[in-house]
């Protein structure tokens, strides 16, 4: 990693991402932390004090039962909606 870089790049990519999480806060939507959480609070600072779910290794970066500790809620969540 450069240590010069502050992470002062906006694409339009991120603009939409700012956008969808707003929403998906506004509707109550379950969100689920995997990377970058300091950079995504940043950018959404009203998502510090949603309840989020967060993932055991965020090195990895996936959803699985054995990274996210309330993984059923995460799979209750999604039935809901399907």
């Amino acid at each position: 990693h450069s240590h010069k870089f502050r992470g002062g790049c906006h694409v339009p990519s991120q603009k939409f991402a700012v956008y969808q999480i707003q929403r998906a806060m506004e509707r109550k939507a379950t969100i689920i932390l995997v990377r970058a959480k300091r950079a995504l609070l940043r950018v959404v600072p009203e998502l510090a004090q949603y309840p989020t779910l967060k993932v055991n290794s965020p090195a990895s970066g996936y959803v699985s039962r054995n990274n996210v500790p309330s993984f059923q809620q995460i799979v209750d969540a999604i039935a809901l909606v399907s």
